[in-house]
């Protein structure tokens, strides 16, 4: 039997009634044959441009009366048509929001504690703007607490029936086509996923309730009971639609903490009022223990136990998460992610905007200074002039015994006006690398810099080409070269934080002439800013790139985001303050030779003459990657906040010396 791991499922026809059906009422008011309107609002450009996030409701209802009038004059649509406007449309569609099936909220929550993920996929719009029609599709908003993955096609950019949207809900839950289910009830939708390798169930029209689907999934599950049935069931379905009409009618209901429903993991979008009224809802559905906060409070109180070191779980404290808000505690759950589904994560968070530090302070502040090692009252402080440093400021490797070793210095820096990566959709990355590109052009014209712009976005939305986007091949030259980052997809500390989401939309990087100025977009960072030379002089590199940096942030719409007390903000606490690592690559064969690294490839004795110093040592590959075997590590400083910047590149100057006096004895 196979192992399915995801269920996706379609929401209006599916999890509720389809507003879409509505628009019966207006075939059957004008005298149209069954499904024309309804026929030809699904084919017609503008609802598809609506749907992808190209124009909004408002822009509908004009584009589709146009989109009418032009085709009765070239013959292609039938004059009938043009009795239904499209401000006619979206009206009748803002009240076609049906009541949630009892069964399939069941369902959903069964799948759960079957460690089965859970994922909800619609072709859908965004109904905020003033004047919008309000109740379409709404039951998105409602149901986002209800699932793992909610993926909506004007966020993503991507609708049903393409392939590609069903590629990308592989890609975010991690699983192979072949390891799904896919309910929906239009046919179309249900064909390309097939295709795919995608286990697909109609929801039939004429199955009012769903059960026949239901059922189906329960026999392909190997006969898994996931709901309730027979009188139980029916008794269970009225309280639950009279529950429903009662609260959607109620503008204030207190939410009980103690059963609150859980949040969407992977949606950024704040919950509406309509999804804390289906978490009042949901209290009479289940119990507690089918709730997915009540399943990740369990889980974190298990981290603590077993992963002290994993901070974020250390310092998450119950009673402070009950006094948050739902919306609140939807960003609070993306926040920490990572460290639930890691949990030999040393931090294990990442904030999702640069006001979360604020937002959520009594957390952070204990995570920084613990993770920091700082008191209370430690602040900030910004000095980069390393005149006092070393021989009057010349940090020369040849007084170690060095000929020459590879530098780097880099800062991360993200700009105010943006998410930070972790909350970033598609067609916010893309807007931002369009942004930076002003910026490039402003460096690309500067002598001191000149260079080439490489991207990696298959476009800037539909039908705009990236005149930057390089080739598969060209990309593995620049990760090769180490001008270019690696796949972030593979790392699943980034993943799980959703910084990795979207790949490989709105990553890149921008490069000098003479090759050792980088700027990278999109990383864990939305900038990485970095010097690398092959050469003797620490000092040298480290002041080339603070001239870079005040070059970028003079150009007109750079803004760094920074804190008082933090310095500049950063996706990780870890590199908040400085947001800089500076590393160089340093042969040591003697302290990594066979008997001196342990099973994963590191070394203790390197590793115990660096700590002292603040250092860390790793592979040349980055971040959790072992040493290589020609005895080449990577050197850098791990502290960055409540430290000055002259003071890291002094410490990773000693740390050098350090080594070389052990591996020369």
């Amino acid at each position: 039997m196979i192992s399915y791991k995801t269920v996706i499922f379609d929401l209006g026809g599916v999890v509720f009634s389809s507003p879409i059906g509505r628009l019966a009422e207006l075939e059957t008011k004008y005298h149209m044959k069954t499904k024309t309107l309804n026929r030809h609002i699904m084919h017609c450009k503008a609802w598809k441009r609506m749907e992808t996030g190209v124009t909004n409701p408002i822009q509908f209802a004009q584009e589709y009366d146009l989109e009418i009038q032009t085709g009765i004059k070239n013959k292609s649509i039938h004059p009938i048509l043009q009795k239904v406007s499209g401000q006619l449309v979206m009206d009748t569609i803002s009240n076609g929001t049906g009541i949630p099936r009892k069964q399939y909220i069941e369902t959903i929550n069964s799948l759960k504690s079957l460690n089965i993920t859970t994922v909800a996929l619609t072709n859908n719009f965004k109904t905020k703007e003033k004047n919008a029609a309000k109740g379409m599709f709404s039951q998105a908003d409602v149901m986002k607490d209800m699932f793992d993955i909610m993926i909506e096609s004007y966020v993503v950019g991507l609708r049903k029936p393409d392939p590609k949207i069903y590629e990308l809900v592989c890609q975010k839950a991690n699983v192979l086509p072949s390891q799904c289910i896919f309910l929906d009830d239009i046919g179309a939708n249900l064909k390309p996923a097939k295709a795919m390798g995608i286990k697909t169930i109609r929801v039939m029209v004429d199955d009012v309730n769903g059960m026949q689907a239901l059922h189906e999934l329960e026999t392909i599950l190997g006969g898994k009971t996931l709901f309730t049935t027979g009188r139980q069931q029916q008794q269970q379905q009225q309280r639950f639609n009279n529950t429903f009409t009662t609260k959607s009618t109620t503008k204030s209901i207190s939410i009980s903490k103690s059963k609150s429903i859980s949040p969407s993991i992977t949606s950024i979008t704040a919950p509406s009022s309509t999804t804390r009224r289906l978490q009042t809802i949901s209290r009479h559905l289940t119990t507690a223990s089918n709730h997915k906060y009540h399943y990740l409070l369990s889980k974190i109180k298990s981290i603590k136990q077993t992963h002290p070191n994993n901070r974020a779980m250390k310092y998450f404290n119950e009673q402070y998460f009950a006094t948050l808000d739902s919306s609140a505690q939807d960003i609070f759950i993306q926040i920490i992610k990572t460290g639930i589904d890691n949990p030999d994560s040393g931090l294990g968070c990442y904030a999702m905007t640069p006001s979360d530090y604020d937002t959520f302070s009594p957390f952070f502040d204990r995570v920084i200074r613990d993770y920091h090692n700082a008191t209370a009252s430690s602040v900030h402080v910004t000095d980069w002039n390393a005149s006092d440093v070393g021989d009057n400021g010349v940090l020369d490797v040849t007084k170690l015994g060095l000929k020459e070793l590879s530098m780097r210095v880099r800062v991360g820096r993200n700009l105010i006006g943006f998410n930070l990566p972790g909350s970033m959709n598609q067609k916010e990355r893309i807007r931002f690398e369009i942004s930076m590109l002003k910026a490039f052009d402003s460096l690309i014209a500067d002598p001191n810099y000149g260079g080439h712009v490489y991207s990696l976005s298959p476009d800037h939305g539909p039908g705009i080409t990236n005149p930057n986007l390089i080739s598969k091949k060209k990309y593995n030259q620049l990760v090769q070269k180490h001008v270019m980052f690696k796949d972030m997809d593979a790392d699943p500390y980034l993943k799980s934080a959703g910084i990795a989401s979207d790949w490989p939309y709105g990553r890149g990087c921008w490069q000098s002439d003479d090759q050792e100025c980088i700027i990278w977009f999109g990383e864990e960072d939305q900038l990485r800013i970095m010097c690398m030379k092959t050469g003797t002089r620490l000092d040298e590199v480290f002041n080339r790139l603070k001239k870079m940096l005040d070059t970028v942030e003079s150009i007109e719409g750079i803004e760094f985001a920074r804190s008082n007390q933090y310095g500049y903000i950063t996706s990780c606490p870890s590199n908040l303050g400085t947001g800089m690592r500076a590393s160089v690559h340093i042969k040591v064969p003697k302290l990594t030779s066979d008997g001196q690294t342990d099973p994963h490839g590191n070394s203790p004795t390197c590793k115990a003459i660096c700590k002292p110093l603040g250092l860390s040592v790793r592979g040349t590959g980055g971040e959790h990657t072992p040493i290589g075997k020609d005895g080449t590590i990577d050197l850098s400083p791990s502290s960055r906040l409540f430290i000055k910047e002259k003071e890291i590149i002094s410490s990773l100057y000693r740390g050098i010396e350090g080594l070389m006096k052990e591996e020369n004895k």
